[in-house]
């Protein structure tokens, strides 16, 4: 435990245990004692990076606040996978505030914009297809090996010229940083990317190609070309990115599926409800946890905050919140309206959200084409992993 520091109010610093007790369940979202902590507390548990304790908002209502207003509530600092180096490089545009985050992101947009996912679809339909085909006859599989990690993992691998050979060193790397709780595991896995990530850039720069790389050592924002630290933030949070979130929320997506039969039949009869769906298993299975630097000292919800907290918003708490989603544990796969946080919030909402429904949307409709009844294999034990939430493994049998 670190020193609390001296605004903070006894009765405002809660053992965290009882959040933490369902962490690594099958079902990490359902964890109702949040519901029974102040909407703003202090854990004096040492940050792995940063060496100090943080504030931890729990309702929907706070982190809304916290995530739209950039002024306030800094992002500079918040993955610190260039601390980790002992670098001071941002992830961009993660890292980064308006108005430098704003142009960007202005310049950003069209990489993944819905016109160019749109000319994606035929690519990510035909990986799915044959995913599926490799295992429809055996009657069984780990769907998180076989279909969960591979679509989405693949298709940003393709997007950033990765070779496909080092997917399983990449995925390697990606568990240690985000996963294991390790420190020296996620500094060797920090390490590993970046200087993977040096060698990729500087081939870009010599022979520039239709990928993502290429374009971040071409790009220019307010008519100056990137510098080396811009470049490899932006190639970074690409990489991290895209390796584990998507993956991460089909697995708890498909879990639903395998255990709910009647909602699993009506999306198998009507593609037409899939979009609604995936929005609705998306709140419920929210996994993403971000943070926020507080920029001045002032009173925020009746606590005072001093320049230089940190401030966890674990955004499964925003669409579990009773108060802004009624009967928040019930999936309701025609839920209208359902303005969940699960990709973020404010100017920072995350940049691959396009991407991300249309590999779930095109996913989902393959599997229940071709493998339309399946089920949790009997026996099997879920566990899910830190950090990024997401299944262990989910083995799915059918018929």
């Amino acid at each position: 435990m670190t020193a609390v520091p001296a605004h903070v109010p006894s009765h405002l610093v809660i053992d965290p245990e009882p959040l933490r007790r369902h962490a690594l369940d099958a079902d990490p979202f359902a964890n109702t004692a949040v519901r029974e902590l102040p909407e703003l507390f202090y854990v004096s548990e040492p940050n792995p990076i940063r060496g100090t304790g943080h504030w931890v908002a729990t309702t929907d209502s706070v982190i809304r606040e916290i995530l739209r207003d950039a002024e306030r509530f800094s992002s500079h600092g918040i993955a610190g996978f260039s601390m980790l180096l002992g670098q001071q490089w941002p992830l961009i545009p993660l890292e980064i505030d308006p108005p430098l985050q704003t142009e960007f992101r202005r310049v950003m947009a069209p990489l993944l914009s819905p016109a160019r996912v749109r000319t994606m679809e035929g690519e990510i339909r035909s990986l799915a297809v044959q995913l599926i085909d490799k295992v429809k006859d055996a009657g069984r599989c780990d769907f998180t090996r076989a279909f969960g990690t591979p679509l989405p993992v693949v298709i940003f691998m393709r997007l950033m010229g990765l070779p496909l050979d080092q997917l399983d060193t990449f995925l390697a790397w990606e568990n240690d940083l985000l996963h294991s709780g390790d420190p020296a595991k996620r500094v060797a896995a920090a390490r590993s990317i970046y200087d993977f990530l040096v060698r990729l850039i500087e081939d870009r720069r010599a022979n520039p190609v239709d990928d993502l790389v290429s374009t971040a050592v071409t790009m220019e924002v307010n008519g100056r070309p990137l510098t080396h630290d811009e470049i490899m933030g932006m190639c970074y949070l690409f990489f991290v990115g895209g390796l584990d979130t998507v993956a991460a929320t089909l697995g708890y997506v498909f879990h639903y599926l395998a255990t709910h039969d009647d909602d699993r039949r009506r999306l198998a009869a009507d593609f037409s409800l899939i979009p609604d769906a995936i929005e609705e298993l998306m709140r419920r299975h929210s996994v993403v946890s971000t943070r926020r630097l507080v920029t001045r000292d002032m009173e925020f919800r009746g606590v005072q905050l001093k320049a230089g907290d940190y401030i966890e918003c674990d955004l499964s708490f925003s669409g579990t919140d009773p108060a802004a989603f009624p009967d928040p544990l019930t999936v309701d796969i025609t839920r209208r309206p359902n303005p969940h946080l699960a990709f973020g919030g404010g100017p920072h909402r995350c940049f691959g959200s396009n991407l991300a429904r249309a590999e779930m949307r095109i996913g989902i409709e393959e599997w229940l084409t071709r493998i339309p009844e399946f089920h949790l294999e009997p026996g099997a034990e879920l566990h899910s992993h830190i950090g990024v939430k997401g299944l262990d493994a989910l083995p799915i049998v059918w018929r």
